[in-house]
Formats: C-alpha cells, sequence, structure tokens
C-alpha cells in the first residue's frame, strides 16, 4: 500500500482485512495480516477469530496458529469457540500447541486438570463395579415391589368397601 502512496491506519487495514476475510481471499488475508502486524497495527479480534477459522478450514495450520499467537501476544481473550477451532489442526509439529491452547481456553479446563489427576480403574474393574450397581439396583426395585404389594393387600383387608372419600366426607 504504501508503495501506492497510500498510508493506512488502524481502522483502514481492519476493514480491509474483514472485507478480504468475508470474500475469503485467502492470499489477500495472509498479505494484509502481515502487513498490517510489521506496520505494528493489531487486527480486531473479530477478525482474528474469522481469519482462525478460514486457515483452519483451508487447512492452513500454520497460519491458524500464528494468528493465534497474536491473539494471545496482544493480550486478546480467544474465546473457547475459537479455540475449538485449533482442534481441526492437522498432526503436525504445532499440534501440541494447539491442543493445548485448546483445552487451555475451553470453559472446561479446570474440568480437565482434574480428570488428568484422576487414576481410572481397568475396563474390566468398571465392568464388574457396573453389574454390582445393577444387582443392586434390580434387588432394590423387587423388594420395593413386594412391599408396596403387601401394604396394599393389607390396606384392602382393613380398609374394605372404604374408599378415600370416606376418610374426608
Amino acid at each position: 500500500m504504501v508503495f501506492y502512496g497510500a498510508f493506512p491506519d488502524s481502522k483502514t487495514y481492519s476493514n480491509l482485512l474483514k472485507l478480504m476475510l468475508k470474500l475469503r481471499k485467502v492470499r489477500e488475508v495472509s498479505v494484509i495480516f502481515n502487513e498490517m502486524v510489521k506496520n505494528e497495527f493489531i487486527p480486531t479480534h473479530e477478525n482474528c477469530s474469522a481469519a482462525v477459522a478460514l486457515y483452519v478450514d483451508i487447512g492452513d495450520p500454520d497460519m491458524a496458529i500464528k494468528v493465534w499467537k497474536c491473539m494471545l501476544e496482544n493480550e486478546m481473550t480467544p474465546g473457547w469457540e475459537i479455540a475449538g477451532n485449533l482442534c481441526h489442526v492437522p498432526h503436525d509439529k504445532d499440534f501440541k500447541f494447539a491442543d493445548e491452547q485448546t483445552i487451555r481456553y475451553s470453559k472446561s479446563y479446570p474440568v480437565y486438570e482434574e480428570i488428568k489427576e484422576i487414576e481410572w480403574p481397568g475396563f474390566n474393574k468398571v465392568l464388574g463395579i457396573t453389574g454390582v450397581v445393577l444387582g443392586v439396583i434390580a434387588g432394590s426395585s423387587v423388594v420395593l415391589l413386594t412391599v408396596n404389594a403387601i401394604l396394599a393387600e393389607l390396606s384392602d383387608r382393613v380398609f374394605v368397601g372404604r374408599g378415600v372419600q370416606d376418610f374426608f366426607g
């Protein structure tokens, strides 16, 4: 742009980047993004989010992670939906980074940290415990149905010929 005598400001870059993102002009988005960062202008959160999604969609993990890192360096708080886009980054050198970022910025990060600390039992043990629990539930159901039947029979014998209306009338 400067080559042609145009000296863009932050708003010009942002609007131009937004337009190119909307038109899905990948090459132009990369050029504008790189020039914008080189000239020390910070892209908007909206533009960064759209760029990450675009680069993931077209299969360019390097640019997706570059935009993500730009967001982190400029103290933008990426949302969990943006981090979720990084899940689709192909397995390459930056996959571990993408996976860590996805987890760190998701709403369930504290849960993930707790799950990592759990010592999970083996499948056979889980299957055995599940069988015991289902047996207890079935046995309890049989006992409760039997007690209910006995009480119903007892009630019929004690209150022969009397309905609920006889007690409140």
